[in-house]
């Protein structure tokens, strides 16, 4: 039986501006942290225009 192969293809492009990361403790999952998002540029080559603004958001990660 063969599979198909895999490919990659890039979907988009982020760079982002980050505060300080805020450390809200350890879970059960982890330490959990917040790396709020300051700003940045979305691009994509499936959007056809100039890169997308980044607004205020965040991000959790885990260790």
């Amino acid at each position: 039986m063969s599979h198909p192969e895999l490919v990659m293809e890039l979907v988009a492009r982020l760079e982002v501006l980050i505060a300080e990361p805020i450390d809200t403790g350890v879970t059960p999952a982890g330490r959990r942290r917040i790396v709020p998002i300051t700003g940045g540029t979305v691009m994509s080559p499936r959007i056809d225009a100039p890169g997308r603004p980044v607004s205020h958001s965040s991000s959790t990660t885990s260790a």
